[in-house]
């Protein structure tokens, strides 16, 4: 039960941090869209947006591996639980 409570906690702590990174990739393109497209700070923007996105992305694997860790160990405590129970 300590393993599906940390992964739990995990879970949640790397949902919030996707949720972080895209509000931050929100403000960039919101930023980057205010500027003339010619204008050197859109490249800058522009990187600094692919480096967000990049971690999102890694956020997301981790975030599926977390919910099938999850989803096993629920299985495995409701298999536990109903060999327990007698007939």
């Amino acid at each position: 039960m300590d393993r599906l409570r940390a992964a739990e906690d995990d879970l949640r702590s790397t949902s919030d941090a996707i949720r972080s990174d895209a509000e931050q990739v929100d403000a960039l393109e919101e930023q980057k869209a205010s500027l003339h497209p010619g204008d050197p700070k859109v490249t800058e923007i522009s990187e600094r947006v692919v480096e967000v996105a990049s971690r999102m992305l890694q956020s997301t694997r981790v975030e599926q591996e977390l919910t099938e860790e999850i989803l096993a160990a629920n299985e495995e405590d409701h298999r536990q639980s109903s060999e327990q129970r007698p007939n």
